[in-house]
């Protein structure tokens, strides 16, 4: 598939601007927090675990509210640390019977590392998410070719966000892209998507550059789709501009003054927490 270009923003993201009010997302914000700072759910591991899983959807869909519909920026980043936050957290909880299905490995849970490489959190807390999301307890065990290949290519891109071994990123790539082109069937774009991190690993900014419109433009007739933005494409812009790469595509659901690397600081933000803090503090 070959895409000269991409219309700068999409009628689902025009039509949900005109429509979409944040209102009832904020009052789950709120409600969540509260039971969060409540004494006797405090001390309630799954209520918490069950909060924390919440509250990142939450400020998932905030961080699309703050870039789209208001334009700005540095909240939308705050939101997608935040939400990235609370999913370190749920991850990290050390009794897997509570977060249970919340800490699996999958595309739910990628969309969070994404969004801490898009906030441009920095490289240790990067590192940790990425380690525990990787941990083999988390793993699904499917019997499924392209849903492991799928997999296989989320945890090629935490090692290659981290700054791990090339070659073995390459490997773990060409060999998930292999097993999904010898199936006769497999979900539009997600070769593509496999194709960036070999396209990254290359350097080869001309392909990176195709592919990175064929994914969103795979992604854009995606009606299972729950974002607005691509966050994988923006992500892996963004790595790319981090090892020196040019990435010029700039639409509304791959917005430049997202990829481009910034330097932010969370440390003063307000994130979630149970009132008498989490199990690794006390």
């Amino acid at each position: 598939m070959s895409v000269k270009k991409l219309a700068k923003t999409t009628k689902r993201i025009e039509d949900w601007r005109a429509n979409w009010e944040p209102s009832g997302v904020e009052r789950s914000i709120v409600r969540w927090l509260d039971k969060l700072g409540e004494t006797e759910n405090s001390n309630t591991p799954r209520m918490c675990c069950g909060a924390l899983s919440t509250l990142a959807g939450n400020y998932r869909i905030m961080a699309e509210y703050w870039q789209l519909h208001r334009g700005d920026t540095r909240l939308c980043k705050e939101n997608m640390y935040r939400a990235a936050w609370c999913q370190w957290a749920v991850c990290r909880w050390p009794d897997q019977a509570v977060n249970g299905s919340m800490a699996q490995f999958n595309g739910a849970r990628m969309v969070y590392f994404w969004g801490a490489v898009i906030a441009d959190a920095a490289p240790g807390f990067l590192k940790e998410f990425g380690d525990l999301l990787r941990r083999p307890e988390y793993q699904p065990n499917f019997k499924i070719k392209a849903v492991n290949a799928g997999l296989s290519g989320y945890r090629a891109f935490v090692a290659l966000a981290l700054g791990e071994d090339e070659a073995v990123i390459r490997a773990q790539v060409e060999q998930a892209l292999a097993d999904l082109e010898s199936l006769k069937s497999v979900r539009k774009g997600a070769p593509v998507e496999l194709r960036i991190l070999l396209d990254i690993l290359n350097g080869d900014e001309g392909a990176l550059d195709e592919h990175l419109k064929e994914s969103i433009s795979y992604e854009r007739s995606n009606r299972d789709r729950y974002n607005l933005m691509d966050w994988h494409a923006i992500a892996c812009a963004k790595i790319a501009m981090r090892r020196g790469m040019k990435v010029e595509l700039d639409t509304e659901d791959c917005p430049l003054s997202l990829s481009r690397p910034a330097e932010m600081d969370y440390s003063g933000l307000e994130l979630p927490r149970p009132k008498y803090g989490f199990p690794w503090e006390r």
